[in-house]
């Protein structure tokens, strides 16, 4: 039997190049590819969290706290309506108190506290409605909340709901009682 000579496969040519196990084209783990597809997923994400919110967005968002507000001032409001606009209000407390018109948390505060009467008067009577003042102070409190939308991104709204979450786990809100408990 004669020796061959040289490379795999028969061949009668020396191979000239050093042997290298074989590797995926996707990295030597494997894999690799859905490394950098991930990358490029948190760039995409990043950039989309630091986007302002275009016009049609903020009129989407501000046409339902406005309607919420509107069926309070008319006295026509559900539950689900106050805490629309409550939830709108407590947002834009908190972006006040994160440097979005910190010189507003006064007005925000009536605002709350108007809403907290509005709660208790639904709860006692079944109509969630707002006093004379409670209009005055919500309408201008939401206001100042369309002119914060459009300054801030995705990411501070973001940050303001898990603010919220993280107050509401540790008890940080108003707990209505039962009624008769007034």
């Amino acid at each position: 039997m004669t020796q061959r000579r040289g490379g795999a496969h028969g061949s009668k040519k020396k191979r000239d190049k050093p042997h290298r196990p074989y590797q995926s084209r996707h990295g030597a783990l494997g894999g690799g590819h859905v490394l950098e597809a991930r990358q490029v997923q948190d760039r995409r994400a990043e950039a989309i969290m630091n986007q302002h919110y275009c016009e049609e967005q903020r009129s989407e968002i501000a046409q339902g706290y406005w309607m919420a507000f509107q069926q309070l001032k008319m006295g026509a409001a559900t539950e689900q309506a106050w805490t629309t606009l409550a939830v709108t209000l407590n947002k834009a407390m908190i972006l006040c108190e994160n440097g979005f018109g910190e010189e507003h948390e006064p007005a925000m505060r009536d605002a709350l506290e108007a809403m907290v009467r509005a709660r208790e008067r639904g709860d006692r009577s079944g109509a969630y409605r707002l006093d004379g003042e409670g209009l005055s102070a919500v309408s201008v409190a939401i206001q100042i909340h369309d002119e914060q939308m459009k300054l801030v991104v995705y990411r501070d709204i973001h940050r303001v709901e898990l603010i919220m979450e993280a107050r509401i786990a540790n008890g940080n809100y108003y707990k209505f009682g039962p009624v008769e408990a007034r």
